[in-house]
């Protein structure tokens, strides 16, 4: 009986809207100049790039957060997607996305400020957006994980209007989006509890979480599957709520 339950659940999911590559930015000095990703780490992109073409296609959108690293990371994704793709003339559609950003600083000196308690390393830093309640719960200085959580699903919500708005011929597309460990954190969270990927550091950079994208069901939820850290979850994003769901057994 169990082994004929799987199958029949995966039958009930409508049609594939999206493969999407969800990636943290690779590693960077954080100078916020030029593509502010080390020569590593623009290595270690385009290899990405190469790979999850061969896996997934040539992507035709590579979105990124505004800072300059996760651009320059999706740069180098591109090139290593191009070159794998072996067509000059193959369209990749590159867009800046402000929703896929790090924390926004409301008091512009409170940066410093935390330099000075938590110092200066991404392991402090990460660590500080769990537990230490003036870098998540300061609404007057700086954004929420609740605010982050907010526009991460406002993207979400835009990128399923837009797909759903496309006449999806043969094989659904695969997007990337460069993003940050914090929104990236905050959907791991959401979809598999934070006790299971809630460290302060997941993703790594240049890490990347796989996410199937469905066509929204009569109820208006999106079934989404998502496979990280060779774990697989399957959840419903409320787009009443703008929230990630459990899925009803």
């Amino acid at each position: 009986m169990s082994s004929e339950a799987g199958p029949k659940k995966q039958e009930q999911l409508p049609q594939l809207l999206a493969k999407i590559t969800f990636s943290r930015h690779e590693e960077t000095g954080y100078t916020g100049i030029g593509r502010d990703i080390t020569d590593r780490g623009i290595a270690r992109a385009q290899e990405k790039g190469k790979k999850i073409t061969r896996e997934k296609g040539t992507p035709v959108i590579i979105g990124y957060s505004p800072k300059e690293r996760a651009k320059g990371t999706a740069e180098s994704i591109e090139e290593g997607a191009r070159e794998e793709a072996s067509d000059s003339l193959k369209k990749v559609r590159r867009i800046r996305i402000p929703g896929l950003r790090s924390t926004d600083f409301r008091d512009k000196g409170f940066r410093a400020q935390l330099q000075k308690e938590i110092g200066t390393t991404q392991e402090a830093w990460t660590d500080a957006h769990y537990n230490n309640p003036e870098f998540y719960n300061n609404p007057e200085k700086l954004e929420t994980n609740e605010e982050k959580r907010a526009r991460l699903y406002r993207e979400i919500e835009r990128l399923v209007s837009f797909l759903e708005k496309k006449d999806l011929k043969g094989e659904a597309p695969h997007l990337v989006f460069v993003s940050h460990y914090e929104l990236i954190t905050l959907l791991l969270d959401d979809a598999f509890g934070i006790k299971t990927f809630g460290t302060t550091n997941t993703p790594t950079l240049g890490e990347h979480v796989d996410i199937d994208l469905y066509k929204p069901l009569p109820s208006g939820d999106v079934p989404i599957r998502i496979h990280y850290g060779g774990l697989e979850k399957q959840v419903l994003f409320d787009r009443k709520l703008r929230r990630l769901v459990a899925q009803p057994k």
